[in-house]
């Protein structure tokens, strides 16, 4: 998931979703929400298996605002086409690349 959503970050989507937008630019919105989703996921990995890693209160803080901020970010492009590749990227990340 977290290739299909740097796909999306760096726009550099895969043809076979390419093609289903109709256009050659990504909503800064959708580009936003992917990139937080590589962010937060990076975070949260961090969390979980690196010890030595250890979150300052205003670290917390930001990824929590992140995290506020992507959702409003996918309110506002939910049920767009682009959303609709971006929620099928991630739901198939292991067959996009075919």
């Amino acid at each position: 998931m977290r290739n299909v959503a740097k796909q999306f970050f760096n726009n550099s989507i895969p043809e076979n979703l390419r093609s289903a937008f109709g256009v050659n630019t990504l909503d800064e919105k959708l580009v936003f929400v992917a990139s937080s989703f590589v962010t937060l996921q990076k975070a949260r990995h961090d969390a979980d298996y690196d010890f030595y890693r250890f979150f300052l209160r205003h670290e917390a803080i930001g990824f929590a605002r992140m995290t506020k901020d992507a959702f409003e970010s996918w309110r506002q492009v939910r049920g767009t086409i682009q959303a609709d590749a971006f929620l099928i990227g991630l739901h198939n990340q292991k067959n996009i690349n075919k």
